[in-house]
């Protein structure tokens, strides 16, 4: 049985309208407060260029996640976040892909 909110998930997903992660703990960055992290739809350019300047598979998450981040954060910012946090956005990500589990 599809309710609304399943509804709107399957919708968002499929549509590439993520609902953003609220952050529990705000995130302090150089241009100011950060309370929520967008992520827009990804491209195979944005893993190419994440791969080409990043060595190690965590910096290459943390790079793809910045560039698709609406609020466009740095690999540098995302370090910051609050570790639950992080595996929220983390959690997005994988839903966006279709990977989560």
């Amino acid at each position: 049985v599809a309710t609304a909110s399943n509804t709107a998930t399957a919708t968002a997903t499929t549509t590439g309208d993520l609902q953003p992660v609220v952050l529990k703990t705000p995130l302090q960055t150089p241009t100011g407060t950060v309370l929520q992290i967008t992520l827009r739809r990804a491209k195979v350019r944005d893993l190419k260029e994440a791969q080409r300047v990043a060595t190690t598979e965590a910096d290459q998450e943390l790079q793809l996640l910045a560039r698709l981040s609406q609020e466009k954060l740095t690999a540098e910012d995302l370090e910051e976040l609050d570790l639950a946090d992080y595996a929220q956005v983390q959690q997005q990500f994988r839903q966006m892909l279709g990977t989560a589990g």
